[in-house]
């Protein structure tokens, strides 16, 4: 018998979101505790040390996707010998960008951490997923965005069912028109997009594209054109309509991550929260406004009208206190 203990971070409280449960995964026993930012996760069973270990990192893989990122793994021990885990690969270590609690999709419990799950998990590409993690990693955090969100762009024809390609094509053709050309990226990028991103910004008004001063397909063409322009080095008259200025692209970067984390999700049969996607982009919409217009009305998000709240109260006390004093 083998134990494997790991004690992870991240930088909010887990408690609305890491349940205390107990599970079981091809003979082994899973075991996970939580206590305030710090999750505990022991795993016991006959298999040898390195097999329980890869199935750690398998698990804590699904964080990623229902989190947003990797937890800060702060200790490893098998059978009370504690490992050594400063050669852990880079893509473990998520920028603290990407660990907000805003970005959570699932929570981690019985049904989102089961055999059935990790199973549908090793099915889907894995070269692609890992690039993207690497992409939020520490190490890419000097990475400039055009070279970013190229990268990610280029990741999503790993990630896309291609036996649904024909369809799509055939529906942006009949969308842009018959004189229109569909180039090839565009339909892996659209389906994604279309389930995650479009079509819930038009049930919920995000607006999101009137504050990017493009329509959806006017999105998909913008996406298409930076990730052909800066992939062939095309001149600047063949592509005029890319995206040209770094916030620009960190915004789309944050929209398309989570859409593709989105996407997995689903293909990995796990139900995300409709609730935290809606309020997601309502926050990326609050974002825009307030770091591209310089603006904080009208808000959509709980965590900017929160936060306009407080500012609005201290403002207040101030004038009271200023008051007070000039009475004195």
């Amino acid at each position: 018998m083998n134990i494997l203990e790991a004690i992870m971070y991240y930088p909010f409280s887990l408690k609305s979101y890491v349940k205390q449960f107990e599970t079981e995964i091809e003979n082994s026993y899973l075991a996970f505790n939580v206590n305030g930012q710090k999750l505990h996760i022991e795993i016991t069973g006959f298999d040898p040390p390195e097999i329980l270990e890869k199935l750690l990192l398998e698990i804590i893989s699904l964080f990623f996707l229902y989190i947003g990122g990797y937890p800060k793994l702060e200790q490893l021990a098998v059978n009370n010998e504690v490992r050594d885990i400063t050669n852990l690969k880079a893509k473990y270590s998520t920028s603290i960008t990407f660990l907000k609690e805003a970005s959570i999709l699932c929570n981690i419990d019985e049904t989102t951490i089961t055999e059935k799950v990790l199973a549908n998990y090793r099915r889907i590409p894995h070269m692609s997923i890992s690039s993207i993690e690497y992409l939020i990693s520490n190490k890419y955090e000097s990475v400039i965005a055009d070279h970013k969100i190229v990268l990610l762009l280029h990741s999503i024809e790993g990630l896309t069912d291609k036996n649904i390609y024909s369809e799509l094509r055939a529906e942006l053709k009949a969308t842009l028109g018959k004189k229109s050309t569909v180039e090839k990226y565009k339909p892996h990028i659209y389906g994604i997009l279309k389930n995650y991103f479009f079509n819930y910004h038009r049930r919920f008004d995000f607006g999101i594209l009137p504050l990017l001063e493009v329509n959806g397909m006017e999105f998909l063409d913008k996406i298409t054109k930076t990730r052909d322009w800066y992939s062939h080095y095309l001149t600047y008259e063949n592509k005029p309509e890319r995206l040209k200025h770094g916030l620009d692209m960190t915004i789309y970067f944050y929209i398309i991550f989570f859409c593709i984390r989105a996407y997995l999700i689903d293909h990995i049969q796990v139900n995300f929260d409709e609730a935290r996607l809606i309020e997601y982009f309502y926050t990326i919409h609050d974002y825009i406004l307030d770091v591209k217009y310089k603006k904080d009305s009208p808000l959509k998000s709980k965590v900017y009208n929160i936060n306009k709240g407080i500012k609005e109260m201290v403002v207040m006390f101030e004038k009271v206190q200023n008051k007070e004093s000039n009475k004195m």
